[in-house]
């Protein structure tokens, strides 16, 4: 009897814990403050449509197609909206914000130690900006010109010697491996030489990984990784390896660089060089955030620049016009053999044409579980959204928004030369406020001399090969894998001569 009674405790409690569940859905759905949230039905019950995009690479497009259909503020998920208006963007990113970036960030971390990314702990956050305040700003870009430098020369050596070895080039695979070999410098203190190889570096090959590996993990257990990285399956055992490996990898080039400076053999310095000072002199940063900082360093700096440097080269090939102007101003600038910052800084037609391509090409056009909506709530477009809720503004549809740009899918880089304050206030191409890209004048500076030095080499009148191993204009759609990148991951350009040979197998 005693056991009957206790089954039936237990069947009730299961049926008032499901009831409790169901009644908790129904009111929230229906009656709850996000109710009355523009968006589609089922973001009222599942995540899973934002998943199935997510995976797919195709987030951006799914809710830009929200956005149009429900307006600047559309309910993605039972817990989540999406934010397309560029007033309430700057609102969320503004400096010391009360929204605040979610735990999503530091259960990301796909290693024990946080960084200044993954962070989401404002005072950890302000420290380690400070940490890097100096070697990233504006006025000691003139340390890092002279390696950029060398690399540029580099750059344009290899892909014109393989354009006229093969025919054509693919420049994906070139600017990649120059923004490794810079980003290792910068990071770590060592080439990757990439560029000397053409080959890519298990380094790298990790980074690439690591971030699909994480999202994966996130979709089977949002959390914490420390409490899950000893589970010995895929995708927890996989991730394990990997970010075990990327710390071997980085603490070996840290510690070689570490052994240079104390011989006084190099005179390099790197983004981590005020972080090491502080390490070394008070001991309260750990050798475990070096690294994890030394990872997302790498991992930062090198597809994002590079992705977008392949949109620029592209655009210029597809362009006539727009080339044309570029070498005129260029031409007419009289730049010595190695332009410095000050001079490129001149060239008004080269800033308006990259800031049209980060307009529609940006490396980072998908959202992220960004902040928490701050204690009692805001009314943002229009509506009430209670605490605790996260937001995503997603920049594909914020530098899009018609009322902001006129015309908004036409590549038109003169339309910045006359810039309106809404227009730079919707600029989100490396963020904002006090999470902006911490690389920012960093990757600027790298793209204006790639640019540059590829419309003073005879590349300026290479064309897009167009045909040749599958390379297509639909290849150049984007894809969202953290940062954004062509579909068909080529840009292949070859001589206008050999354009007019049959694309026979050999190719």
């Amino acid at each position: 009897m005693d056991a009957i009674n206790f089954d039936l405790v237990a069947i009730g409690a299961g049926c008032f814990t499901i009831c409790y569940a169901a009644a908790n859905v129904y009111y929230s759905s229906f009656n709850g403050p996000l109710a009355t949230l523009p968006g589609p039905a089922s973001s009222k019950f599942t995540g899973l449509p934002v998943v199935y995009q997510v995976y797919h690479g195709t987030i951006m497009y799914f809710l830009h197609d929200l956005h149009k259909r429900h307006g600047p503020i559309v309910r993605v998920t039972p817990s989540e909206v999406s934010i397309s208006d560029p007033k309430a963007a700057k609102e969320i990113h503004k400096f010391r914000s009360e929204y605040l970036k979610t735990q999503f960030y530091e259960d990301a971390s796909f290693d024990e130690a946080q960084n200044v990314f993954t962070t989401a702990d404002p005072v950890y956050h302000a420290e380690w900006r400070r940490l890097f305040a100096k070697a990233v700003s504006q006025s000691n870009l003139i340390t890092f010109q002279p390696l950029i430098q060398k690399y540029v020369e580099i750059l344009i050596r290899k892909i014109e010697r393989e354009r006229r070895e093969q025919g054509y080039v693919d420049l994906v695979k070139w600017l990649k491996s120059f923004t490794s070999d810079i980003t290792g410098e910068l990071s770590v203190g060592s080439s990757l030489g990439m560029l000397e190889t053409g080959e890519e570096h298990q380094y790298v090959k990790d980074i690439k990984r690591v971030m699909p590996l994480n999202i994966f993990r996130l979709a089977l257990w949002q959390g914490d990784f420390a409490k899950m990285r000893h589970l010995p399956f895929f995708p927890f055992a996989t991730l394990r390896g990997v970010s075990t490996r990327l710390a071997s990898f980085a603490k070996s080039y840290i510690d070689d660089y570490r052994a240079r400076l104390g011989s006084g053999t190099t005179s390099y310095t790197i983004l981590l060089d005020k972080a090491l000072e502080t390490q070394a002199r008070e001991g309260r940063i750990s050798e475990p955030e070096i690294l994890s900082n030394a990872v997302i360093l790498m991992l930062a700096g090198t597809d994002t620049t590079a992705n977008t440097l392949a949109y620029m080269l592209w655009l210029l090939a597809k362009y006539p016009d727009v080339k044309a102007k570029l070498v005129e101003e260029i031409e007419q600038a009289r730049l010595p053999g190695n332009p410095g910052i000050e001079e490129l800084g001149k060239l008004k037609y080269l800033d308006h044409f990259m800031l049209e391509v980060m307009r529609l090409y940006g490396a980072a056009p998908g959202p992220l579980p960004a902040r928490w909506y701050p204690a009692g709530g805001r009314t943002i477009c229009g509506h009430f959204v209670p605490a605790g809720m996260t937001f995503s503004p997603i920049a594909y549809s914020i530098s899009r928004d018609p009322a902001v740009y006129p015309d908004p899918d036409t590549f038109n880089p003169d339309r910045w030369a006359d810039a309106t304050t809404a227009m730079k206030e919707a600029d989100f191409s490396f963020g904002g406020g006090t999470r902006i890209c911490l690389g920012m004048h960093i990757a600027n500076l790298e793209m204006r001399m790639v640019v540059v030095a590829f419309l003073r080499s005879p590349l300026r009148d290479a064309q897009l090969a167009y045909g040749v191993n599958g390379f297509s204009e639909g290849g150049m759609k984007q894809l969202e894998a953290i940062a954004a990148r062509p579909w068909g991951d080529q840009v292949l350009i070859h001589y206008a001569a050999w354009a007019g040979c049959p694309m026979g197998a050999e190719h």
